[in-house]
This record gives structure tokens, C-alpha cells and sequence, in this order.
């Protein structure tokens, strides 16, 4: 794995003025880390994601002086609704840095992610998430898993 020294990094909240950023960060790894489900799908819902979803969450940017690389988004207090990296800048340690962030922040968290988003769910393993059940998604007709981090199961 690449990694990015974390001196030239920080993480902070984002502000209405980076929800167009976060839009295309979403949409991009949504293609390619979602590549069973079609590229319609998230060009559909690229403007609710804009205008109710991101301005309803908590979110988190990772950014250097030049660019916002990544985002983590919170809703419910303790729910991650999303956690996406900009493409070219995966791999490299953004997306544990994001999710560290949470998780000193928080003792419990959840999540949905699809079955078949292998890399992911191996992820969230590797960070202390288990599995606690099983559903489809209405809207792509996929599996996904709900997973939980407790930070006493540690």
C-alpha cells in the first residue's frame, strides 16, 4: 500500500461550500468501486446526494492545501452513510484515516455495505466491524450487509 505522509493532511468538517467536491469524489468511486450496479444509478441520484443527503450528514473531508482527497458522512449520530476516496488516491491509507477519525469519536458505530463490494466489507473487517445482518436494497436490488463497530469489542 502507498501511503501519503499524514503531515500534509488534515481532517476537518465540511462546509456547504464543498458538497459540489464531495458529489463528484462520491459519484467516481461509486462507479468504481460499485461496478455491479449500473453507472445510471449514481448519475441518477447525483442531485439528491447533493441537495438532501451530504447537507443532512455530518461529514468529514480529508484534504492537503491543493484538494479534498475523500469524505466520511454521518448521519444518525452514529451511522456511516458514506466513506469514499477519490479514485487515483485509494490505497494509500485516506479511507483508515477517515475512519479512524469516527472511531475516536465515537464508541459505536454502523454501517451498510454491499455483499459484493468485496474490498469493502474486507475493510470494514479488518477495522473491527462485524457483521450483524443481511438485506437487499430496494433501489439496486443488491445484498448488503449491516456491520457494527463497538469500540469495548476491541
Amino acid at each position: 500500500m502507498n501511503t501519503i505522509h499524514s503531515d500534509f493532511l488534515s481532517i476537518k468538517r465540511a462546509t456547504e461550500a464543498d458538497i459540489g467536491v464531495l458529489v463528484d469524489i462520491w459519484y467516481e468511486a461509486s462507479i468504481l468501486s460499485h461496478d455491479f450496479i449500473p453507472e445510471s444509478y449514481w448519475q441518477e441520484n447525483k442531485k439528491i446526494m447533493q441537495d438532501h443527503y451530504l447537507p443532512l450528514s455530518e461529514s468529514y473531508l480529508i484534504h492537503d492545501e491543493n484538494s479534498i482527497h475523500g469524505f466520511i458522512s454521518l448521519v444518525d449520530r452514529n451511522h456511516i452513510a458514506a466513506l469514499f476516496i477519490r479514485p487515483n488516491m485509494q490505497g494509500m491509507g485516506l479511507g483508515s484515516m477517515l475512519l479512524a477519525h469516527a472511531q475516536k469519536n465515537r464508541t459505536e458505530l454502523s454501517l451498510k455495505v454491499y455483499s459484493k463490494n468485496v474490498q469493502g466489507v474486507h475493510f470494514y473487517q479488518a477495522k473491527g466491524f462485524k457483521l450483524i445482518s443481511e438485506s437487499v436494497d430496494e433501489a439496486t436490488a443488491q445484498t448488503e450487509f449491516l456491520m457494527q463497530f463497538k469500540a469495548d469489542d476491541e
